[in-house]
Parts: structure tokens; C-alpha cells; sequence
């Protein structure tokens, strides 16, 4: 039992890429059946995976002695692992009166703050939370009582910013309660989830169970599979509408963005929903209190066609449109005057373009210079520490050499490797944040990757012992 369950939870970090050798990874541990069976995972794993474990609880400051006997729970169970561990009290209560929120909003957002706080104390790469299939499945199904789009049923990410992982997202609650019930390891209760005031307690304790018993005995699993097709296709369209908005974008500046309103109507409604979505969140950078109805509203605007017609948002945001443009701004701030403007999709806009060699190369709207000569291997100092330089054997380049941004389906055969891999998945394990990965610029030759700027020349131009002229390229941040 305990190899299948370990094996499951290991395919799960290799499918979505999790972990690296040599992460340290915080554990967020509540003492409850799903974080003990997360952390005891890691920490049967941990060799395996080349890791390093801290163990971080928050004591909410809700459920007095209890909660404070849960934290003691957390910090033995650390002790017998041998694990480090950080245990923090915040006023939770007084937080959510401060803020007005509710107290489940209040205590994610206060738990985030301290798992962050301890990643960058400890120098950490990953935090791992202990959110399960069950979890995939009830949030789904509060996401569809609610009212959801693709994004929201998509529902929890295995993964989050290349930071936060679920290594037990797909394991079930009764495959956890077996795993611990077979190592002996025992855990708390917290009461609050028997609180049916909660619609994920209800849905938990009543609705899941009705829908096993007569309508599919594998609900959750079913539930964890569409959460997963369904987050495919939307990152997929995410990034195929972040193009088209960058298309239709005429002007964006602090407190306002202008779309091209002809070009919006000529897209399928798919498309111009998560057009609008961005331009919001461009603007406000969030969409926290717009709704599916606000976007409807908007999309109505648009198709009448009449000028001067304005939409009031949450958030202090008005949607005005006029001769053909739709304007984006917060009250009182609306230009209709500007020059074209693509500040925020810039690294979306760096086209091929050839290099001088010898000689110095400007790409203005990454505001860098490229400066390349020709040396003698002799006459080079091999010993480089600038990562914006990089020597490469000349003869292996040619002198027809081109830079560019990503494009989809490039290859890169990293310095050190014995095969090529996709520029993409080099980005992830050199934990490249998704938003920068278009500002990285190429040096390509025939669309053959032999440096990633900043980051790795490849092995196919690397300087060995035959090696006679060397191409130094230097790239120069203005």
C-alpha cells in the first residue's frame, strides 16, 4: 500500500513538474489527514527527490486551546521526522474585522502571507500544500452551483507560479485515511469542517456522497479528470486571446486602456470574453468583484455601436465607448488622445533580426545592445563571470546570426546536456516566471538556438580544445 500510494504521489510531481533536485521545499502542515499524509510523502520521498523539508503551521488564533494543542501535534510530529520546523500565531479574527473580510478569505490570505515570508527566511524554492482530489472535486462543484467559466471549473492548480505545488492533488481522501492508517500515523480533526453553514461542508458531506451512492460511484475522479482537461484548454486559450488582446491594444497607460471595438467584434465570443477579462485586469490587475455579467454588459456596449455610452464597474471603473474604440479607465481618468501604445504586450513585439559581427546591434524595444567580435582563442579571457557575455566557437556559428524572442516549438540543447529539450521546459526548470519567458531574447542561426541570452549557450558552440577563433558576444542593458 504505502510503494503505490509514494509512486502515485511521485508521478504526480514528475507529470506536473514540481520538484527539482535540490528544492527546499515548506510544507504547509494544519495537522489534519491530508497535510500529515503530504508531508510524510516528501519526507519518504526525499532522497529520491534530492529535497529539502521545512515544516511551517499557522495557529489561526480561532479555536483557542485546541488550535494551540494542534500546533504542539505539528511540532512533534516534525521533531520525529527530524525536520525543522517554524510554528507562528496571527490574529486571524482581528485581521478579518480590520480588512471586513470574511473569515475564510481573511485566513488564505493571512496563511499565504506567512508561507511567503517563510520561503524567502529560509531561501526556499517551492511551498507544497496538501490540497487532494477531493478538494479538485468539491471546488469544482461550488465553482458550478455558483456559476463559473472555464478558468474558475478548471479549478485548483497542481501547480501555481512555479512556486506553490499539490503533490496529493490526485489522491483520493479514502487512499490518504489508508496510507495513514497503514503507517500508523495518526492526525487532528478540525471540527469547522462538520459546519454545514459552509457550502463546501455541504458539499462534502452531503452532496458528494449522494452522487456516489446513485449517480457515479467515481465522482471524484471524474470530477479531477474534466478539472484537468478543462485547465489545459484554458491555458491554451489564455495565451492564444493574450495575442489577440495585444492585437486590438491601441493605447494602455496608468489608468487607462483603448481596444480596437471593430476588431473585438470580429471575434468569437470566446475570444472577446477573455479579450475583455484581460484588458480589465491590465488595468485594475486583478478581476476581484467582475463578473460574468459585467463582461456581458460590456459586450452588449460594444455591439450597439453608439458613442459616448458608458458602463460604472467595481472597482471605480468605467467602460466608455466611442468611435469605435472601447475605453478602459478608472472614473474621471479617460483620454481619447494618444499615440498607439503597447507598453504591456512590448515583449511580445520582438520580431528576427540579423546581427552585426563584428560589430554592435540595437534592439530598442528590449532596450539592449548586442556588441560581437571576432578574437584568436588565444587573445580570450576564458574566465567569464557576466552572464550577459558568452564566448562560443566561431566556426560552429558561422557568421549569419540572427536574435529573436521564443517561438512556439523551439528546441535548445543546454551546455552540459547530452540532448535537446524544448526551450519551454528549459524555462521551467531554470524556474523562469511564464510572464518574462517573451522578454528573453534567442541567438538563433537557421532557428537553431546557440544561446539563451542571459541564461545558457548551447553545447553544439561551446569551446573545446579544437576550438581557434572565438565570437564574444556582449549584450549591453540601457
Amino acid at each position: 500500500m504505502m510503494k503505490m500510494f509514494l509512486d502515485k504521489v511521485k508521478r504526480c510531481i514528475e507529470k506536473y513538474r514540481m520538484i527539482v533536485s535540490g528544492d527546499i521545499v515548506i510544507v504547509g502542515v494544519s495537522g489534519g489527514p491530508d497535510s500529515l499524509a503530504l508531508l510524510y510523502s516528501l519526507y519518504y520521498l526525499r532522497d529520491e527527490l534530492n529535497i529539502g523539508i521545512i515544516v511551517v503551521h499557522l495557529n489561526h488564533m480561532i479555536r483557542g486551546e485546541e488550535a494551540e494543542r494542534e500546533a504542539i501535534f505539528v511540532e512533534d510530529n516534525a521533531k520525529r521526522l527530524g525536520l525543522p520546523c517554524t510554528v507562528k500565531m496571527v490574529d486571524v479574527p482581528g485581521y478579518m474585522k480590520e480588512k471586513r473580510l470574511s473569515s475564510q478569505v481573511a485566513a488564505r490570505e493571512v496563511r499565504y502571507r506567512f508561507f511567503e515570508s517563510e520561503l524567502k527566511r529560509h531561501s526556499a524554492n517551492k511551498i507544497a500544500l496538501g490540497h487532494t482530489a477531493n478538494d479538485q472535486a468539491e471546488t469544482v462543484l461550488m465553482r458550478m452551483i455558483r456559476g463559473s467559466g472555464m478558468k474558475g471549473l478548471a479549478g485548483i492548480p497542481p501547480v501555481r507560479d512555479n512556486i506553490i505545488i499539490r503533490p496529493i492533488i490526485e489522491m483520493t481522501r479514502r487512499e490518504i485515511e489508508e496510507f495513514l492508517s497503514v503507517k500508523g500515523i495518526e492526525y487532528v480533526k478540525d471540527p469547522s469542517n462538520l459546519d454545514f453553514r459552509y457550502l463546501r461542508n455541504r458539499i462534502r458531506g452531503d452532496l458528494i456522497p449522494i452522487l456516489e451512492r446513485d449517480y457515479n460511484p467515481k465522482i471524484i475522479e471524474m470530477l479531477r479528470n474534466t478539472a484537468e482537461i478543462l485547465k489545459d484548454d484554458e491555458d491554451y486559450l489564455s495565451g492564444y486571446s493574450k495575442d489577440i488582446f495585444c492585437n486590438l491594444l491601441i493605447e494602455e497607460k496608468e489608468g487607462t486602456v483603448i481596444l480596437d471595438a471593430s476588431g473585438l467584434r470580429a471575434l468569437h465570443v470566446a475570444l472577446q470574453r477573455r479579450v475583455l477579462r484581460k484588458g480589465l485586469k491590465v488595468l485594475k490587475r486583478d478581476l476581484r468583484r467582475i463578473s460574468g455579467r459585467h463582461i456581458s454588459d460590456i459586450l452588449r456596449l460594444v455591439k450597439m455601436r453608439v458613442s459616448n455610452r458608458y458602463l460604472d464597474l467595481p472597482g471605480d471603473i468605467t467602460v466608455k465607448y466611442m468611435y469605435n474604440r472601447l475605453y478602459f479607465s478608472f472614473y474621471g481618468k479617460t483620454r481619447f488622445i494618444g499615440q498607439p501604445s503597447v507598453g504591456h504586450c512590448e515583449s511580445m513585439r520582438v520580431s528576427e533580426k540579423a546581427l552585426m559581427i563584428p560589430g554592435s546591434t540595437s534592439i530598442p524595444k528590449l532596450n539592449l545592445k548586442l556588441d560581437t567580435e571576432i578574437r584568436d582563442i588565444d587573445d580570450v579571457d576564458l574566465n567569464l563571470n557576466n552572464n550577459l557575455k558568452a564566448l562560443l566557437d566561431y566556426e560552429k556559428t558561422g557568421s549569419s546570426l540572427r536574435v529573436r524572442t521564443r517561438r512556439p516549438g523551439d528546441r535548445f540543447h543546454p551546455f552540459g546536456m547530452t540532448g535537446s529539450k524544448k526551450l519551454k521546459d528549459f524555462f521551467i526548470d531554470e524556474r523562469v516566471p511564464r510572464e518574462e519567458r517573451d522578454r528573453i531574447l534567442l541567438l538563433v542561426s537557421d532557428n537553431k538556438i546557440l544561446w539563451v541570452v542571459g541564461m545558457r549557450v548551447s553545447e553544439d558552440v561551446r569551446l573545446t580544445d579544437e576550438t581557434k577563433k572565438v565570437l564574444i558576444m556582449d549584450v549591453e542593458i540601457s
